[in-house]
């Protein structure tokens, strides 16, 4: 690992020095390429980039160093990560980016030196933090965007940048970015604008951008299973019209029936009962901390935009309905075809009960720490309709059948969810604040007021067991943008989705190829797509027609339906997305539902989960996946769609046509 970033960091220091040289004298200097001949144009000319320079501060612990056996430090593992997204596309909950636009790691020893290094036995003044500095120049930044920096050093050395389970700070960690100011309640992150090509047409350097690095990481990420209970959601679910929230809760619930529950050992056995999480997390090169003070999964406000007032959920916000990390959400896999073709991204937004974080079952005695949790799964789905605008381009697709009120007041379309294989995330972790122990807290506070130890230890008991599922708590933080997702490496290769997945665990066998996942001593299958998540639509025979550019494609339970309000059946008043939103998908107008299929049909995924927890229920969707009936490779390698595995917005096909 360490040596895979240091190579990382000696490119990108190569890369500097060139780009020095040609920048040494004003840029005016050389002449600016033809617009025409850019690559971004069609041309042989490389675009301009842009050049981020600046400092990183660094405010924490001493680093971990590796020790040889008379105990003097020779080296440090860590790296300084910095990772680089669009402002307006920043990781989930804020925004849903699965991975940074760039990044740019550098050894720890160009921040540290080995007189730095953190004790094997420390004093408190060893334990009380340091402070240093290093410079830095991120040279190949594409133009025309506003981007955000977010970052950590990562001090086990374990970062790997291109291993989906190793991309992320892990406990013990010190997080930060680059904000408008380090000492704010709520960090804000800098904007920093690069202008587009035309405008700098010799590329374009920003400087003296400032980063600190503060926030221990308190949390390790948040490995879990999706519960064996947990079904697939059925395409025509719909909002269950219940007035009691409670009630409402539990009816969302049963949609899915879905749960999460974090690995608490590396002993433990997926739920297939294949391999051990702790052989699958060696052979990974993963040391993970299993102890309940790191592993759990703080109760958070989400702030996404960062406002210092907690969101309401982006589906049952209309309702009240606050929203809280963990946060779990799921997307939609796209295979390679669909991809190539522009498909829209699917999202799901889910939860955990509300009621949890709030105590009502439980006296109204707030939880604050879970090490498992029921989901709810919210039946509408969310469009992106054009990647290049991921947060204003969102259309909500809300089953028929739904209250008259779910359709309006801004762009969303009346058709079943789009059905398929759908990745889980969950997002949790806290950096900054303490971790504290809940018995010994409640304890402590009881005594001072005037009791016992002896007295206080069993109320407090019941508290501490109120309060968190594994007996700790995390206070005065921030979310540390740790998540896991599922499927992962840890799992069997993702083939139907990602083409090069290969097993990353296992060592070759003699005559050179991997062991597939049935043969695997390694591989976990509920981290692979059976632990997954799926959208199954059980019946195909009340699909919509295609051809249709009227009001929920033609439905007739779109276009009229109950209306909350008033109790009655009215006509629906539909908002269509702008013209910006639309203009990616209006190529799919028109076109057919590709087939509803199943494993019956030779090399289709089958969905991960059925209708119900029992075998042999419904497990039918639809992709564009079968060439020559799905779709076509054109000469020039694109793909042309013959068929679509969801429906285009009826607005969006209103403009196309016309109508």
């Amino acid at each position: 690992m360490a040596s895979t970033s240091t190579h990382l960091s000696n490119v990108s220091r190569l890369v500097v020095g060139a780009l020095a040289l040609s920048l040494a004298g004003p840029l005016g200097a050389c002449e600016a390429p033809n617009q025409d001949t850019l690559r971004s144009m069609g041309g042989p000319t490389p675009d301009p980039t842009g050049v981020l320079r600046g400092s990183i501060l660094y405010s924490g612990p001493r680093p971990e160093c590796l020790r040889r056996e008379d105990g003097s430090a020779y080296a440090l593992p860590g790296h300084v990560v910095l990772l680089l997204f669009r402002y307006d596309n920043p990781p989930p909950p804020a925004g849903s980016a699965s991975s940074a636009e760039n990044f740019l790691v550098m050894p720890a020893d160009e921040l540290f030196s080995l007189d730095d290094c953190m004790p094997p036995e420390p004093s408190a003044e060893d334990l009380a933090p340091i402070m240093r500095s290093v410079g830095f120049t991120w040279p190949t930044i594409r133009l025309g965007r506003t981007y955000q920096i977010r970052g950590f050093y990562d001090n086990d050395g374990d970062f790997n940048p291109f291993f989906g389970v190793r991309n992320l700070a892990t406990a013990g960690d010190v997080g930060g970015g680059a904000f408008v100011s380090a000492s704010a309640a709520v960090p804000v992150y800098t904007p920093i604008e690069l202008p587009p090509a035309s405008e700098a047409p010799n590329g374009y350097v920003v400087e003296g951008v400032a980063v600190t690095f503060g926030a221990v990481v308190r949390t390790e990420r948040p490995m879990f299973q999706v519960g064996e209970a947990t079904t697939a959601l059925s395409s025509e679910a719909t909002i269950p019209p219940i007035a009691d929230a409670i009630a409402r809760e539990e009816a969302l619930f049963r949609l899915a029936n879905m749960r999460i529950s974090l690995v608490r050992d590396p002993d433990t056995s997926d739920l297939f009962g294949t391999n051990t999480f702790g052989n699958a997390l060696a052979a990974a090169g993963i040391g993970f901390d299993f102890r309940a003070s790191h592993h759990g999964l703080p109760i958070l406000p989400v702030d996404a935009n960062s406002d210092g007032v907690q969101d309401l959920h982006p589906i049952l916000g209309s309702s009240g309905v606050p929203w809280y990390l963990p946060a779990i959400l799921m997307r939609r896999a796209r295979n390679p075809v669909e991809v190539r073709a522009g498909i829209p991204d699917v999202l799901l937004i889910a939860t955990i009960r509300p009621t949890v974080p709030l105590g009502v079952r439980q006296g109204f005695v707030p939880r604050e720490t879970l090490a498992s949790a029921d989901v709810v799964v919210p039946p509408v789905a969310v469009a992106i309709t054009n990647p290049a605008s991921p947060i204003t381009c969102r259309v909500p697709y809300i089953a028929p059948g739904n209250i008259a009120e779910l359709y309006e007041g801004r762009p969303v379309d009346c058709q079943e969810l789009p059905t398929g294989n759908y990745d889980v995330n969950v997002l949790s972790g806290m950096a900054g604040g303490r971790v504290i122990d809940a018995l010994d807290d409640c304890v402590t506070e009881c005594v001072a007021g005037g009791s016992t130890a002896e007295a206080c230890t069993p109320g407090c008991r019941t508290e501490a067991a109120l309060r968190s599922d594994t007996g700790y708590v995390f206070t005065g933080g921030a979310y540390s943008s740790q998540a896991w997702s599922i499927p992962n490496e840890l799992g069997c290769p993702d083939t139907a989705y990602r083409s090069t997945a290969v097993n990353q665990l296992d060592l070759p066998r003699a005559d050179g190829t991997l062991p597939s996942c049935d043969e695997s001593a390694l591989l976990l299958h509920d981290q692979g797509r059976q632990g997954s998540f799926s959208v199954v639509d059980p019946d195909g025979d009340n699909a919509p027609d295609a051809t249709s550019t009227a009001d929920g494609h033609g439905v007739a339970s779109c276009q009229n339906t109950i209306r909350a309000s008033t109790g009655m059946i009215s006509a629906v008043t539909y908002t269509a997305p702008s013209a910006e939103c639309c203009a990616p998908v209006l190529p799919f107008c028109g076109l057919p539902l590709c087939p509803l299929r199943d494993a019956s049909t030779e090399g289709y995924p089958e969905a991960s989960r059925g209708l119900e927890a029992s075998a042999g229920t419904t497990h039918q969707t639809r992709e564009m996946r079968v060439p020559d009936v799905d779709y076509r490779v054109r000469a020039d390698g694109s793909i042309e769609p013959l068929c679509v595995p969801f429906l285009m917005p009826a607005g969006c096909c209103q403009m196309a046509s016309g109508t």
